[in-house]
């Protein structure tokens, strides 16, 4: 098992500023925040979104991937 952390809560920090908080802090996994930025007012973290599903590339979903397999931390996205 595995001890992961949302990213959603951490709206005004990067995603890597996140990855690497959450490194440092013993977390072992990273639930990525990636629903759409507009639409979800109503629900909580709404607006906070570290990898945007209306943006998402090929290259950025590598990116993300390549950074946490890099600090071997696993990564889900939760939308």
């Amino acid at each position: 098992m595995q001890l992961g952390i949302l990213t959603a809560p951490f709206g005004d920090t990067t995603l890597a500023g996140v990855a690497d908080w959450a490194a440092g802090a013993g977390f072992q996994a990273l639930e990525i925040a990636c629903w759409p930025r507009a639409g979800g007012e109503k629900r909580r973290y709404a607006g906070t979104a570290h990898l945007p599903i209306e943006q998402m590339t090929r290259e950025r979903g590598s990116e993300a991937i390549t950074r946490t397999r890099c600090m071997r931390m696993p990564a889900t996205a939760r939308r």
